[in-house]
């Protein structure tokens, strides 16, 4: 992660010195949509002074690159796993991308060691999933609407989720309505996948803080699972930034490290990828009764 994070690095400062140049230092905040990634589908990019964010509307809508541009650094330096010949005996992981709002519905009996394994059913048809898209454009605010009808075992649903950046602002914002389609009442666990790398998973410099609650072990690489949590902090003292979630239900919160399963010579070890974020819900919904949460991002020095 050390090299992608150098070439990352570079490309930041590279496209800061290009706004320098063609819009002087007056704060900017602007939407693009174009072929990013020359896979034949669009991308939308939300941008200002501050921060980058590169969406996928045809990869379940997720956000797949957040540039904090102050430190050129990308926080979803991630990797997503692939199978290897000599991973015959290690845990198999569900192969998917390991980007950030990535939208899941867990069946019941669904554990953190089975999710962050890939050994559990999902109950949504949304991970990687086609989404309309429809792009907001204001003086002082861009945004993004992407919608999606889907199944959850058996019952038709209707996620609606829109992202807002501002100008001036290293803040974003993302707002989740979930809507029962089906004729009768139906429970729901619904949860947000964020993924994100701060490069090191161990270092004492780089760390959890959960509502000043006493983790045994606060290192990025940890695992484990708290209820009631609606603030979680990922602080960067090596960098000199914190990342910071807050979402305006009180959710359970699974955090849990992306490793990947190398081999050097006849060795086989672990090597960390980044960090993943799960809050999640339960709830019940009536015929056409929504269900609504918004998460708020902050990265600030």
């Amino acid at each position: 992660n050390h090299l992608r994070h150098a070439n990352y690095t570079h490309l930041i400062r590279s496209e800061v010195e290009v706004e320098k140049v063609s819009r002087g230092v007056k704060p900017f905040v602007e939407l693009t949509i174009f072929d990013f990634d020359k896979d034949g589908e669009d991308e939308v990019i939300l941008a200002n002074n501050l921060l980058g964010l590169y969406f996928s509307p045809v990869q379940g809508g997720a956000l797949f690159e957040l540039d904090y541009k102050p430190k050129a650094f990308n926080l979803l330096n991630t990797l997503a796993p692939r199978e290897e010949s000599y991973h015959e005996k290690q845990p198999c992981h569900d192969g998917h991308s390991r980007f950030s709002f990535i939208d899941r519905f867990l069946s019941r009996g669904t554990d953190l060691e089975g999710f962050c394994s890939g050994d559990y059913d999902e109950a949504g048809d949304f991970v990687g999933g086609k989404y309309t898209y429809l792009p907001r454009r204001r003086e002082s605010e861009v945004g993004l609407n992407l919608v999606r009808e889907g199944m959850v075992e058996g019952s038709p649903v209707r996620i609606e989720k829109s992202f807002s950046l501002f100008a001036k602002q290293s803040i974003f914002t993302a707002e989740y309505q979930i809507t029962n389609l089906g004729g009768r009442p139906d429970e729901f666990w619904f949860g947000i996948e964020l993924n994100l790398n701060l490069l090191a998973g161990s270092s004492s410099d780089r760390y959890y803080e959960i509502e000043n609650r006493a983790l045994e072990n606060r290192c990025l690489s940890s695992k484990g699972e708290l209820n009631d949590v609606s603030r979680t902090k990922l602080i960067d003292e090596w960098s000199g930034f914190d990342v910071s979630l807050e979402t305006d239900k009180p959710a359970q919160l699974w955090r849990y490290p992306l490793e990947t399963v190398v081999r050097s010579e006849n060795e086989l070890f672990s090597c960390y990828q980044g960090s993943c974020i799960f809050p999640s819900w339960r709830f019940r919904l009536g015929p056409n009764q929504t269900w609504k949460v918004k998460v708020y991002v902050r990265i600030e020095e």
